[in-house]
């Protein structure tokens, strides 16, 4: 299709009344006898474009990866934390001498996600019960104690498709606001690790990290029903592999 732009009042004098060009939106000229060449194309498209709208109203998806301005997936951490099993916190961005960093929910609702998070440090085991207030950003999620004094956001930045590990951000502002990474593995995954998109995902934002999980940080569950006191044996042997 042929097409003149012309936007100047002396040129749009001398085009206005030659029969071979009508004016259409703002300042161009097109020529009549290019629309009948080009209306069977017209027709085309628009089929093409119908028939994609009826395919999407029927297999809805959350992003076109078809399209050049593709959309970030947003991930929803609730739908991570929503399990009964143990999640592991795998590989860490800290630097802290933490080991076995094991979180289980207790409850789950519309604003709060409520949970158990334990640890074992050089001086023993370590619990606290948490409240994850949830956000309209369903990736967000600000952690605080019963007594408001300790206080975290994270952010779930990946997370694999059936849920089973996810990339977490933890944003804290103790001695001024700082962020890491954390690589987080369900119960029932544990013995296989991550897989190779979360290892990937999280190297991506942080390198190698350190591993703060093994085999024998399972007994810090138990440990926690028994009611393990700081220093106690099973905290010696995981330090002692740690080491």
């Amino acid at each position: 299709m042929r097409y003149l732009l012309c936007t100047s009042h002396h040129c749009r004098d001398l085009l206005k009344d030659l029969p071979s060009v009508q004016r259409i939106v703002g300042g161009f000229y097109l020529h009549p006898d290019a629309v009948m060449k080009d209306s069977s194309l017209y027709a085309v498209v628009i089929l093409a474009l119908c028939a994609l709208l009826f395919d999407l109203c029927l297999n809805p998806v959350e992003s076109f990866s078809f399209f050049p301005f593709k959309k970030k997936k947003a991930y929803n951490i609730r739908k991570f934390l929503d399990t009964k099993e143990p999640i592991w916190t795998y590989t860490t961005s800290r630097r802290a001498n933490v080991w076995c960093e094991v979180g289980v929910t207790d409850n789950v609702t519309e604003d709060s996600v409520f949970f158990k998070r334990s640890s074992y440090d050089r001086k023993g085991r370590t619990s606290a019960t948490l409240e994850g207030k949830l956000s309209d950003k369903k990736k967000h999620m600000h952690i605080r104690s019963p007594d408001g004094v300790y206080t975290l956001e994270e952010d779930i930045i990946y997370m694999n498709r059936n849920g089973s590990c996810a990339v977490i951000m933890v944003t804290t502002t103790f001695g001024g606001k700082q962020s890491t990474f954390d690589l987080r593995v369900r119960n029932s995954s544990i013995a296989w690790g991550p897989t190779e998109k979360c290892k990937k995902r999280f190297r991506k934002l942080e390198g190698q990290g350190q591993n703060i999980y093994q085999p024998q940080c399972q007994r810090i569950l138990t440990d926690s029903l028994k009611g393990g006191s700081k220093g106690d044996s099973s905290v010696n042997s995981v330090n002692a592999k740690a080491e």
